[in-house]
């Protein structure tokens, strides 16, 4: 679930103040399903999406298709 925008006051490092945006993600799991690891693998692939998003924009490596 995604939550509202919203927007907060931080100080960065070199003690200036900065407007950030945020939007909360909320993740609801159901581990009758899947295991553990499974979880585990999509979140950290999902973090790395996360860390670089302009990742998406390239087109993949290997395009398997569905034998029929």
């Amino acid at each position: 679930a995604f939550g509202r925008k919203r927007r907060v006051y931080e100080v960065k490092r070199d003690g200036s103040v900065a407007l950030r945006k945020y939007v909360d993600c909320t993740f609801v799991t159901d581990e009758r399903i899947v295991d553990g690891f499974y979880y585990a693998a999509a979140i950290r692939y999902l973090h790395g999406l996360l860390a670089d998003p302009w990742q998406l924009d390239r087109p993949p490596e290997i395009v398997n298709r569905d034998q029929l």
